[in-house]
């Protein structure tokens, strides 16, 4: 079971960082429209990694539409610094979603799941997943697609070696074309 829920949360992770024609257009086109140098700006993501702090753009927030409801993924941008943090939630409004590793976090409304790479161009399978925490969306913009959120939480690997993620912000994160009727 749990490589089961291993491989969904990998597979989940490769579809958000997907490179298609139309991923490529819309990530220019992001690009184009939030330039930054990772430090300052909007579409950034910033948490801090056992007290230290990690500042970087946001590669991916997007939408899916599963059975009976709909899933947000949050993705830090692993191209322009490799500690990378994502997030699905099962949820389309404003509020708290409770984060963990379970099989309830992937379909429960109202909850969530997530990871932490501390180097993804190194070693993308070194993978830590929430084992608790939250993500707290405080505003949704679905006219000039923005979403705003907090989240914090404890990570931790197959060999049980935790590490604390706190005072993490999402901050005005461009969501990515294509989102309609929230």
């Amino acid at each position: 079971m749990k490589h089961n829920l291993l491989f969904i949360l990998l597979i989940t992770f490769l579809v958000a960082c997907n490179n298609n024609p139309e991923t490529e257009k819309a990530t220019t086109a992001s690009e184009k429209q939030n330039v930054s140098d990772g430090t300052s700006g909007d579409n950034l993501i910033t948490f801090k990694v056992n007290g230290e702090t990690v500042t970087t753009n946001l590669w991916n927030i997007s939408w899916s539409v599963m059975p009976g409801r709909k899933v947000l993924n949050i993705t830090s941008d692993m191209n322009k610094e490799p500690r990378t943090i994502m997030f699905n939630v099962n949820g389309s409004s404003t509020g708290t979603y409770k984060l963990s590793n379970t099989v309830e976090a992937m379909k429960q409304e109202g909850l969530g799941y997530g990871s932490y790479r501390p180097d993804y161009k190194k070693n993308m399978m070194d993978i830590y997943n929430f084992k608790d925490g939250e993500l707290s969306i405080s505003s949704i913009d679905t006219i000039k697609n923005i979403l705003n959120a907090t989240f914090s939480g404890t990570v931790r690997n197959e060999k049980d070696e935790a590490i604390s993620i706190t005072e993490g912000k999402v901050i005005n994160g461009k969501i990515l074309p294509g989102t309609t009727n929230l």
